[in-house]
């Protein structure tokens, strides 16, 4: 499966993953012109919801741990180096859901 944001829906890019054998869980354009009701909007919002999930980590570590970019010589390194940086993302949760009263 292939998540992505609105702004990679294109039915080429929809086709290209179909050929792939991949199957498109990209948010469709033109969402503010649907009836919430519709079962494209229904989709949208379902997909948005996992989509965002994950969202949520990366810009932790992007601006909390300023994590733009990885270097190392060798896959061991940097496989260690992202091994630790979720490592610490980890804790950081951890300690969040522990203040807030959820663990």
């Amino acid at each position: 499966m292939v998540w992505a944001d609105s702004a990679y829906y294109s039915a080429e890019n929809e086709q290209q993953l179909e050929e792939k054998g991949y199957e498109s869980r990209i948010i469709s354009r033109n969402k503010k012109h649907l009836p919430p009701w519709s079962d494209k909007a229904r989709e949208n919002t379902r997909r948005s919801k996992i989509r965002v999930r994950v969202e949520h980590v990366f810009g932790f570590m992007k601006n909390s741990m300023q994590v733009e970019l990885v270097r190392g010589i060798g896959i061991v390194r940097v496989s260690a180096k992202l091994g630790l940086i979720n490592l610490v993302y980890n804790f950081c949760r951890f300690e969040q859901l522990n203040r807030l009263g959820v663990v």
